[in-house]
């Protein structure tokens, strides 16, 4: 099963680590880090999560380490394992400094359960920015009202200039509106 998590078809690896090695409990553990490479591919970033989700406060450190040493795979992974922990959450904000896109957009990803002052100010500051790009599927669950409400004011804009036939405005608000899909709460839906 170990093995499975660097097998060919994706699925097949995401499915072992998603349901199969996490069911065997935390004996697992040690199999799992004596096979761990920080350097390494996506396989060694599904043994970082499996780590991580069976032993949080024992892979911590590791996660840390694998933010700084790790390979951009496993440097994801790490970032996703970091956001779960409030503590750690100034190394994930850092990261959505990062160079490297996908880095940034695990980042998001991680920031958006929070609700704390250093996260709205970050996501409104995407929303006003710009190019949403990498913010659309993080700001589509992020549940904070003042994130929404700047999301619904940078529509409005957005369609103003839609409606002066600006192809600008128009790009701007189709951005926006991919923000909005897939939201099924009261005021998305009224927008």
């Amino acid at each position: 099963a170990i093995q499975a998590l660097g097998d060919v078809y994706p699925e097949l690896a995401d499915l072992v680590a998603e349901k199969i090695l996490p069911s065997f409990g935390p004996g697992i553990v040690p199999l799992l880090k004596s096979g761990l490479d920080l350097k390494g591919k996506k396989q060694d970033a599904r043994r970082l999560q499996i780590l991580h989700q069976l032993d949080p406060a024992e892979t911590l450190p590791l996660c840390k380490s694998a933010l700084e040493d790790g390979s951009p795979d496993v440097k994801v992974a790490a970032i996703a394992c970091l956001g779960k922990h409030e503590d750690c959450l100034p190394l994930v904000l850092e990261q959505t400094k990062s160079k490297n896109k996908s880095l940034r957009a695990a980042a998001l990803e991680a920031l958006t359960p929070h609700d704390l002052p250093a996260v709205r100010k970050l996501f409104i500051e995407l929303v006003q920015g710009t190019n949403l790009g990498e913010a659309i599927g993080p700001l589509r669950i992020v549940q904070n009202r003042e994130v929404f409400d700047a999301l619904l004011a940078e529509a409005n804009k957005a369609l103003a200039e839609a409606l002066k036939n600006e192809t600008e405005g128009v790009l701007r608000y189709f951005e926006i509106l991919q923000c909005l899909e897939r939201r099924t709460d009261a005021p998305t839906e009224a927008y």
